[in-house]
């Protein structure tokens, strides 16, 4: 649940604060590390427990106990809790089993169909019609586009990709994904990051000096080859609208780089009060073992 919290928060602060500005790999960057501290904050024990105060230790008042008494609310409670937990384990084992899907049409590509050296990729030839994508070094391309040689602009996008890691970084957020698949932040964070990464791809394209027109005419022309894999970078993207709008768009002024630079301290006093909170709590749970009167039991 802190892990939830943690995520839903940090993204909260890259909507309202980040998500429109042109710095796309300071983006991704943010939604990295807030992956990773929200994965990885709620195991460590950052503050010391005697923070708390010692007030919060509890003596036991005297207990009266009914042997035919029937807790039925603790029942309730549960069979309450071994239905969520049968739901939760049900959804983490089927996105579990679409991860090793995604890795199995991956590797049955891989081993079924050509591969050359190409362009500083190991490139598989595919005889299917499709948009072009990357896997780490992997570049999965069309016979036509390989064929054709006028895929210049397809290789840088797909360079950026490889370069900048972008393979990892959905790994862990197909990970995240199983965790908290029931989370709606978490599918928000997919979308997000990901489009930061075509956004980067883009932009290095233009960067080289490409022609823009014919770069968005050519995205147009790959849309009819969407290829459905989670774990690939794709040179087309859903979100094509946007893609296109981001590459009109002028670069970020000033007041955005305050924008970033005020979101690290944001990020730090969530991390603060959550391990404040939880060490709160810690100190709330211990109760005091020894009982001043001992049990009674009516007749």
């Amino acid at each position: 649940l802190e892990s939830v919290s943690l995520l839903s928060m940090m993204y909260i602060v890259y909507w309202f604060t980040l998500r429109n500005g042109s710095y796309y790999s300071w983006n991704r960057i943010f939604l990295m590390i807030s992956l990773v501290i929200s994965f990885l904050f709620p195991l460590l024990n950052i503050l010391p427990h005697d923070i708390a105060s010692n007030s919060n230790n509890f003596i036991l008042e005297p207990l009266v106990v009914n042997p035919n008494f029937i807790p039925t609310k603790a029942i309730n409670t549960s069979n309450s809790l071994s239905i969520l937990t049968i739901i939760y384990i049900g959804g983490a084992t089927y996105f579990c089993l679409r991860f090793l899907s995604n890795i199995s049409r991956i590797y049955f590509l891989y081993f079924r169909f050509p591969k050359y050296k190409f362009n500083e990729f190991k490139a598989v030839i595919l005889d299917t019609d499709q948009a072009p994508f990357t896997f780490f070094n992997l570049l999965f391309i069309s016979r036509s586009d390989y064929e054709s040689g006028n895929i210049d602009e397809i290789i840088v996008h797909e360079k950026a990709h490889r370069d900048e890691y972008h393979s990892f970084d959905i790994i862990l957020l197909e990970v995240m994904t199983i965790i908290q698949w029931f989370n709606p932040f978490i599918w928000l964070f997919r979308l997000s990051l990901k489009s930061e990464h075509e956004f980067i791809a883009d932009n290095k394209v233009l960067k080289e000096g490409f022609d823009k027109l014919k770069y968005q005419k050519l995205l147009f022309e790959k849309t009819l080859g969407i290829t459905n894999l989670n774990l690939a970078n794709n040179f087309n993207y859903s979100l094509l609208k946007k893609r296109l709008r981001m590459m009109t768009r002028k670069k970020s002024n000033s007041i955005v780089k305050i924008k970033y630079m005020l979101s690290l301290p944001i990020m730090l006093l969530i991390m603060i009060l959550f391990a404040v909170n939880h060490n709160s709590y810690g100190q709330k749970d211990n109760v005091n073992s020894e009982v001043d009167v001992m049990v009674k039991y009516k007749n």
